[in-house]
């Protein structure tokens, strides 16, 4: 298990790839501001951009989670459901406090909970899709620019 801590804010995040697609993040101490927030994005953003796209994150860890917390982690859910084939968030319970949170503001709809992060992560290893198909793109294909943008010449 790879453990990532920021310093001086009262958080670290360990993570374990339990296959190709499946992480098992678990965050342990405040996700209470802005400073946890971007760093908690910053790991959920790299291990999405390195392809895993399903993700079991353990909240047994967390003493504080506010809603700048919650936002964190509905845009990594955001993130993960835009690939093709697309992702998944799944959720252990944590502390009644974290809980009551997530009941209050209605999140048990989108994100699935189960008792444990053993459950969590069956639940994600059953749902893992087949990444075969996916084609690598080669080299020399074209790059893609967003409409409206110019390319200056060299």
């Amino acid at each position: 298990m790879e453990l990532i801590t920021f310093h001086g804010a009262g958080l670290s995040v360990a993570y374990e790839h339990v296959s190709a697609s499946v992480t098992v993040v678990k965050p342990m101490g405040e996700i209470g501001g802005s400073y946890q927030a971007s760093f908690m994005r910053g790991v959920f953003v790299d291990l999405i951009n390195q392809g895993h796209c399903l993700l079991a994150v353990d909240l047994e860890g967390i003493d504080l989670l506010d809603s700048t917390g919650i936002g964190t982690l509905v845009g990594a859910l955001y993130r993960v459901r835009k690939p093709v084939p697309r992702g998944m968030i799944a959720l252990s319970q944590g502390p009644e406090r974290v809980m009551k949170m997530f009941r209050t503001l209605g999140f048990t709809k989108i994100f699935p909970i189960h008792p444990t992060i053993q459950e969590a992560e069956e639940w994600l290893l059953r749902e893992e899709p087949n990444y075969a198909h996916r084609r690598a793109v080669p080299e020399s294909a074209p790059h893609l620019r967003a409409p409206g943008t110019v390319r200056r010449a060299s």
